[in-house]
């Protein structure tokens, strides 16, 4: 009877080793990078997670974050820990897709309500002459490029402030 390798994706001892390579030598390998590949994709299959429509931008985010924070792994670390730190990285950016996305659905839920009650009074001739609305199957108009455009006027509205205040904790730390 053979037994099984591993029961992980990703060897705990092989990952910590490829990150010390790749914090030495400054290149990463294509090994780590099938690594950080293997385990979004664990992820991504979790019960916790695969469900949702944006799975995609998920894993492109935690593929992100791992090569911009992993090389932060610190093995001195009193139970240190690469496997983990990983997996707190890809943990931490799906659930902060999950969070940008609940809240641009609830931007889009908010301005298509004010939509509906202050355009009201708008005949539906006239809808469709303006480009800006768009008819869905069930015969009421959005506003879908127009939404877009307030969620991401939002979004860099959001991360102009986030910048300043950095900018401002920089400042004054120093």
């Amino acid at each position: 009877m053979v037994k099984n390798k591993t029961k992980y994706y990703v060897l705990p001892k092989e990952l910590h080793k490829e990150l010390m390579n790749w914090k030495t030598s400054g290149i990463m390998t294509d090994e780590l990078g099938d690594m950080f590949l293997n385990l979004v994709e664990g992820f991504a299959q979790k019960r916790n997670f695969s469900g949702y429509t944006w799975i995609e931008e998920m894993r492109g985010e935690a593929i992100e974050f791992l090569v911009k924070y992993a090389k932060n792994y610190n093995p001195k670390k009193k139970n240190a820990n690469a496997f983990a730190y990983c997996s707190t990285i890809i943990w931490c950016a799906f659930v902060q897709i999950i969070q940008k996305e609940k809240k641009h659905t609830e931007l889009r839920k908010n301005i298509y309500e004010n939509i509906m009650i202050n355009d009201a009074i708008i005949k539906e001739d006239d809808l469709e002459e303006l480009s800006v609305f768009k008819k869905c199957n069930n015969n009421n108009y959005v506003m879908n490029d127009l939404i877009l455009d307030l969620v991401e006027d939002y979004d860099q509205m959001i991360d102009m402030l986030k910048k300043e205040n950095l900018r401002k904790l920089n400042i004054n730390g120093k």
